[in-house]
């Protein structure tokens, strides 16, 4: 009788769950695509090369986030909590690519890494990478 009761208990309980993150996965806004450049204060020559050109990219390109993360050893804490907010692909990449820097990842809005580039690119390159992700050929 105890071993029926459990199973029934365990069999709701795990109903229950299914039907609370289906809930709250259909609640979530739509999201947009995602630039995350990966940099550190202490990286000069490369970093300063990257940064003003995704500046730039930023106000043409206003429907997407861009989010500058500093990997110093010092700020990596911070960066990664931010990342974590944005989803588990954009924390994971942050974990693996934080020593490399400059390192810029493309991420759609359902927040999967299409794209990444490490090291200065061209702005022709940053905006190939960003027109292939707004139409749709990921």
């Amino acid at each position: 009788m105890l071993k029926k009761t459990v199973a029934a208990v365990s069999a709701a309980a795990l109903l229950y769950l299914t039907a609370l993150a289906t809930a709250i996965y259909a609640q979530e806004p739509a999201q947009q695509a995602v630039i995350v450049i990966l940099y550190s204060q202490h990286c000069k020559a490369y970093c300063q090369k990257v940064r003003p050109i995704l500046q730039e990219l930023k106000q043409q390109y206003p429907k997407i986030a861009f989010l500058e993360l500093d990997t110093s050893s010092e700020t990596l804490p911070e960066s990664k909590a931010k990342a974590k907010e944005l989803g588990r692909s954009v924390l994971q990449f942050v974990t693996d690519y934080a020593d490399v820097v400059p390192y810029v990842g493309f991420f759609n809005s359902k927040r999967k890494l299409v794209k990444d580039l490490s090291g200065p690119k061209t702005k022709e390159l940053y905006v190939s990478v960003i027109e292939k992700n707004l139409s749709g050929d990921n």
